[in-house]
C-alpha cells in the first residue's frame, strides 16, 4: 500500500537534490485504483501516511500501473484485494512447486 513506511523506499534525491525520482526506473508500480483514490483523498486518521514527495515520483514517471479487483500479472502471480490495513490493499500470491506463497 502508499503509506510512507512501504512505498517510500521507492523513491530517492534526483541527481541535482532538487525533487525526487523512482529507485527502479525499469519497473512498473501496481497499485489497487482503490489504494490510489484512498491515497489522493485520504480520511483523517490516514492523511499523515500518504507522503507527496514518495506518490507523485511514481506517477509523474510513467510506471504507475492501477489494476481493479484480482489481476493476473504473470500466471504464476496473482494481486488481490484484502481491505485490512488500508482500503484496496493488494497481496502478491506467488504460485511455486504447487504451493501458494504469500
Amino acid at each position: 500500500h502508499l503509506h510512507f513506511d512501504h512505498c517510500g523506499g521507492s523513491i530517492k534525491y534526483n541527481e541535482d537534490r532538487s525533487g525526487f525520482m523512482t529507485v527502479f526506473p525499469n519497473a512498473r508500480y501496481w497499485v489497487s485504483r482503490a489504494q490510489w483514490e484512498l491515497s489522493r483523498n485520504p480520511n483523517k486518521l490516514e492523511s499523515a501516511s500518504f507522503l507527496e514527495e514518495n506518490i507523485n515520483p511514481i506517477k509523474a514517471s510513467g510506471q504507475l500501473e492501477l489494476f481493479d479487483g484480482e489481476f493476473e500479472l504473470t500466471p504464476n502471480i496473482q494481486l488481490r484485494l484484502f481491505n485490512g490495513h488500508t482500503a484496496g490493499q493488494a497481496i502478491g500470491l506467488v504460485s511455486y512447486n504447487r504451493r501458494t506463497i504469500v
